[in-house]
């Protein structure tokens, strides 16, 4: 069941960042140990870096109802919790 919720979830972050299918697959070869480094997501017009810790407290946050009113904005990743 685990895996279910792993593809929701790439699927949800599509409404977050505008490559966010593309940055979920390198999440997850990141957690696989296949791939290093940080995970850029393009939001609104910026690009940022975020460490895969990061991203995935975003994207599941999102999913799970807990952050909402997800904004990028002068330079600047905000959400309600």
């Amino acid at each position: 069941m685990k895996i279910f919720r792993m593809i929701k979830v790439l699927f949800t972050s599509r409404h977050l960042f505008s490559n966010g299918l593309s940055a979920g697959i390198k999440y997850f070869l990141m957690k696989r140990g296949m791939l290093r480094g940080r995970i850029n997501v393009r939001c609104g017009s910026a690009e940022y870096l975020l460490k895969p810790e990061v991203y995935s407290f975003i994207v599941n946050a999102y999913y799970d109802g807990v952050l909402s009113d997800f904004l990028c904005e002068q330079n600047m990743l905000r959400g309600r919790l």
